[in-house]
């Protein structure tokens, strides 16, 4: 009996034969959520007559969505531009509020600007707006107009371009070649990105293939799927 070894304090509500816990300090997490680390882990429900352990409830990964759209055009040149909107909520949502929190609404305009400018040093970034930073009940949304000169490269008459806007600059997650240890995510989560890449006149996609799909089992899966149209060519993903 030490509180030493249980230090979180959160509200535990049964209902029928059934417990769930909740923090009611975790302000911006939604109400239904607990912060990652005390999700799936052992509680003790402090009954001064018949104390017990229970098990507290994990996210599934519909809470913790990350759904992006880009609606871009490419020029020969290989600048992109067009609209961009970006939508998370539960834990994908927690660590861009915590990092708004208290500031006001054009610092957090110019803190998103700043993290699109560090991947794309060249991005001309207007009309940006930022949605629910703090109503975690509601997804936090980001929305604006881009331009990018230097996007895609230019050679002879081809142009190369990266299909996967929201990529861009990312780092492997696991680089090792060899597998020795576990490995463990935070919590459950969904991605969807949705990219329109509209060529310049006179441009069509050379050997576009669909690298396919890929299935984790019950820890989860890609999918990847491209389209092609006739006035536009474009790539879906989701994961």
């Amino acid at each position: 009996m030490e509180s030493y070894f249980l230090r979180g304090v959160d509200m535990a509500v049964k209902t029928g034969d059934s417990w769930k816990v909740y923090d009611v300090s975790a302000r911006l997490m939604p109400s239904d959520m607990l912060a990652w680390d005390e999700e799936s882990v052992s509680a003790l429900v402090t009954d001064p007559k018949k104390p017990i352990f229970i098990e507290t409830q994990p996210s599934k990964p519909e809470n913790s969505v990350s759904a992006r759209t880009a609606r871009l055009a490419l020029d020969a040149e290989g600048t992109v531009e067009g609209d961009v909107s970006e939508s998370y909520s539960g834990h994908s949502a927690y660590n861009h509020r915590v990092g708004m929190d208290g500031e006001s609404e054009t610092r957090r305009e110019e803190r998103w600007k700043e993290r699109i400018t560090a991947v794309f040093s060249q991005a001309e970034v207007t009309g940006l707006k930022v949605e629910n930073a703090e109503d975690p009940e509601k997804p936090l949304v980001v929305k604006y107009h881009v331009k990018i000169p230097g996007y895609a490269q230019r050679t002879g008459k081809r142009v190369f371009v990266q299909p996967f806007y929201f990529q861009r600059g990312a780092t492997p997650l696991f680089s090792a070649s060899e597998r020795k240890f576990d490995i463990h995510f935070r919590y459950s989560w969904k991605e969807s990105d949705d990219v329109t890449i509209a060529l310049p006149e006179g441009y069509e996609l050379d050997h576009a293939e669909n690298p396919g799909s890929l299935s984790f089992g019950k820890t989860g899966s890609y999918d990847l799927k491209l389209q092609i149209t006739k006035d536009r060519n474009f790539w879906r993903s989701a994961s």
